[in-house]
């Protein structure tokens, strides 16, 4: 799968001092993913630690919502970006196996 098909990071608006308590840590995406990302981000979010959200993360169009139970800290945004990788990754096999999983070898 081309990269273009893929849901980038592009920007973080991260709420400054007690800010994470009201409001949540945006993650703005390249684009608006497509369903079957949502579906793999739905079943992602489950693996996300317990200690670090006070909700799960919702898709708003082209931004992550991200409702911390902690003050945001600089290693954060790296984990968020992976996590936005891992549902990239596993989009494609999910995809892949299911174009390639009628097929025979003979």
């Amino acid at each position: 799968m081309p990269l273009r098909h893929f849901v980038h990071v592009v920007g973080f608006q991260v709420p400054v001092g007690d800010a994470f308590l009201r409001e949540p840590m945006l993650v703005m995406l390249d684009r608006v993913p497509r369903e079957a990302w949502r579906a793999v981000f739905q079943l992602c979010v489950e693996e996300l630690p317990d200690s670090l959200l006070r909700e799960p993360p919702r898709i708003e169009g082209a931004e992550v919502q991200v409702f911390l139970a902690q003050a945001p800290q600089r290693a954060l945004v790296g984990e968020v970006r992976r996590f936005v990788e891992r549902v990239n990754r596993m989009t494609f096999l999910r995809e892949g196996s299911t174009l390639h999983g009628g097929r025979t070898g003979s």
